[in-house]
Formats: C-alpha cells, sequence, structure tokens
C-alpha cells in the first residue's frame, strides 16, 4: 500500500513514518522540502491544488 504522511515532519508524523514504513511505501508530505531519509512531497493546507498533487497514486493519507 502507498500511504502518505501529512505533517511527516513533526513529533507524531516522524514517528508515523517509521512505523508505516516497515510494511508499507511512504511518502512524507510537508510544507517545506526536508530529509526524511524517505520521498517527500511538498504541499500546503490552504493549497488545494497542492494537496492534490501530492496525493496523487496515494492509496491513502494519515492527517498527523
Amino acid at each position: 500500500m502507498k500511504i502518505g504522511v501529512l505533517g511527516a515532519n513533526g513529533f507524531l508524523g516522524r514517528h508515523m513514518l517509521a512505523r508505516l514504513a516497515r510494511e508499507n511505501e511512504v511518502v512524507a508530505i510537508c510544507r517545506r522540502e526536508v530529509d526524511l531519509g524517505l520521498p517527500v512531497r511538498k504541499a500546503d493546507l490552504l493549497d488545494v491544488a497542492s494537496l492534490e498533487a501530492a496525493f496523487d497514486g496515494l492509496d491513502c493519507v494519515v492527517n498527523a
């Protein structure tokens, strides 16, 4: 399953990434470019177009 984690660079998001990456393909979704050791897509909650682009191809999204 391909899962996006929205807010992946926060405290909860980083822990969720680590846990979900054990059994799934995960993508971090953040406002700015960060190095999390996984693919990162940039998106802003106030910009619907950026969210649609970030969610493209994902099976589900977890909001952290």
